[in-house]
């Protein structure tokens, strides 16, 4: 039967932080065997997308019980063989770093396995950020190079740091905590979501919403001031929720149900907050994104033991099944850009190519290739490796702002209180702020002449390849309640155009004009009366009946009329 047994540490592999984001999603399912595959099938998912990748600079291992295999993936096979040490119980990955735990928390690096910390039996899950690596255990959170300790009241379910805060789940909810400062001093609890019988958890990108499961709800709370936003229907109990940058949806399965062996999996409008489609499998034993979160990869069950297990692949941008795959693995990921999908059984590692999976149906389906390998348990890709991509739009544009080094923060902290997000670059001894990515060279000049009346800096346009994970959370304006970011921008002293950041790309949203107003979707842009029509707002409806209004308003001395500013609000 397809029970969902996994242990918690198994489900707490690794940080939420997919999305800012483009995440690395990985399955760490326990399954069986026999592989069956194809090729040559046409690609009739149109909207799926899949990148040409240059194998020769992706990294990736496969474990088994004693051996660390490194996977050539130009030659399809096996550089090296490395034993592992003894007692190695778990593997995990937090961004791009492995580490193997068992009595000692242990890195994998270089084809070396250094030793970072004694664990107690109690430990659960490891996380590593740029500073620092954090531990958790049933009692505490340890910061290993810091040395700080977070006591912890109820028995935690996961954790993940993100957006300069530690986020933790029980079964009671989520509890929130600042990272402390240089002194290593231990920190308290600044924050608590209650929610009770929560199983799972996740934070939208740019840490502006936290998603909490329960039995028959997610739960969707404001991270400004943790006030509950909605309630998003759903039946059964949730087995774990994750989110898909690329379509920006959020996926949820189901426990398996006792009486009637299905698991649901919800595709859920993140904008909308609103329920798309709900699947209805058999035997359900996990479920998967690729890296990119174009696709997803349902795994089940044999029906007998006389059958192979399945793989389902899922169209994201249709919520459709499109491909049914007959093979049993013990693990399955996708490599950077998602043109294979891998597949490891006890025996070998296969893997077959995503346009083939994401064609046609076949039902005869033939190995790519096959490694052997002995007793194979679990594969993993590095999601962020110097990988060529040959499609890719690099037709983006950034504010790049000089800056001298003993002002950065100071003019990071300016540009951060009026919600630009920031982000730094360093060019040998030369070190830039960036602001973006915008569409056009039109919006990022529209953006440039508001930044200049905040700082005088030198401020420059230049074209670059979007890299959404570099967009920094921040404190930020949500004017339309759907979890993104937005800003309204001035255009000739005439247009107010608003703008959302969707995955990283400040994206245009609604236009209106001050001469002749226009009503555009919900929220509606509205006049706002003064007697001599200098005002215009978008009106946007926030909670307890409350409206969040920017105003542009023309000064009272222009001759022309394009010389005003806009104000936010709340009424």
């Amino acid at each position: 039967m397809g029970i969902m047994n996994y242990k918690l540490k198994d489900k707490a592999t690794m940080t939420l932080k997919q999305a800012k984001y483009l995440p690395a999603i990985y399955l760490m399912g326990v399954i069986v065997l026999s592989v069956v595959f194809t090729t040559g099938c046409k690609n009739k998912s149109n909207n799926i997308s899949v990148q040409t990748e240059d194998f020769t600079k992706m990294e990736g291992y496969i474990f088994s019980e004693n051996y660390a295999y490194l996977i050539n993936f130009e030659k399809n096979s096996i550089a090296a063989k490395v034993k592992l040490p003894p007692k190695i119980k778990d593997f995990y990955v937090t961004g791009d770093n492995i580490f193997l735990t068992g009595d000692y928390l242990m890195q994998l690096s270089k084809g070396k396995f250094n030793r970072i910390a004694t664990l107690t039996k109690d430990f659960k899950q490891v996380c590593k950020t740029d500073k620092d690596i954090y531990i958790l255990n049933k009692t505490k959170i340890k910061a290993i190079k810091s040395g700080f300790t977070i006591p912890l009241s109820e028995e935690p379910i996961k954790f993940s740091v993100e957006f300069d805060k530690i986020w933790v789940l029980d079964k009671n909810g989520v509890s929130v905590y600042k990272l402390p400062g240089e002194s290593g001093e231990d920190t308290k609890e600044n924050q608590r979501i209650p929610v009770d019988g929560a199983t799972d958890f996740m934070l939208a990108p740019y840490g502006i919403r936290v998603y909490v499961a329960k039995q028959g709800f997610i739960d969707v709370f404001d991270t400004q001031n943790f006030t509950l936003i909605t309630h998003i229907p759903i039946k059964g109990i949730p087995h774990k929720i994750l989110f898909s940058a690329t379509t920006d949806k959020i996926y949820c399965i189901t426990e398996v149900d006792a009486s009637t062996n299905e698991a649901m999996i919800y595709m859920i409008n993140r904008s909308l907050n609103k329920v798309e489609n709900i699947l209805r499998i058999d035997n359900v034993k996990d479920f998967s994104l690729s890296q990119n979160g174009s696709y997803g990869m349902i795994l089940t069950d044999s029906l007998s033991t006389d059958e192979p297990g399945a793989i389902h692949i899922l169209n994201t941008e249709t919520n459709k099944i499109i491909n049914k795959i007959a093979i049993t693995v013990n693990d399955i990921t996708t490599s950077v850009g998602d043109s294979r999908i891998y597949c490891l059984t006890p025996t070998e590692l296969v893997y077959i190519p995503a346009l083939s999976a994401l064609g046609e149906k076949t039902n005869e389906l033939e190995p790519t290739f096959r490694i052997k390998v002995d007793g194979g348990k679990k594969i993993i890709i590095m999601p962020r490796v110097d990988n060529k991509v040959e499609n890719v739009d690099d037709k983006f544009f950034v504010l790049q702002i000089d800056v001298e080094k003993d002002s950065i923060n100071y003019v990071k902290g300016l540009l951060q209180k009026n919600c630009y997000p920031i982000w730094g670059c360093q060019f040998a001894n030369d070190y830039k702020l960036r602001i973006g990515f915008f569409r056009t060279r039109e919006d990022a000049d529209l953006f440039e002449k508001r930044v200049r009346t905040i700082i005088k800096n030198p401020i420059e346009i230049v074209k670059t390849q979007a890299e959404s994970s570099k967009v920094v959370g921040m404190d930020i304006r949500d004017l339309n309640q759907n979890g993104l970011s937005d800003a309204a921008i001035q255009e000739d002293g005439k247009d107010i155009i608003i703008f959302e950041i969707q995955n990283g790309i400040y994206t245009e949203i609604y236009r209106c004009s001050k001469d002749e107003p226009t009503y555009n979707g919900d929220p509606a842009f509205t006049n706002v009366p003064d007697g001599s029509s200098t005002k215009l707002a978008i009106r946007t409806p926030m909670l307890n009946g409350k409206n969040s209004i920017i105003e542009f308003s023309v000064k009272e001395e222009a001759a022309d009329k394009k010389d005003g500013l806009f104000m936010e609000r709340i009424e």
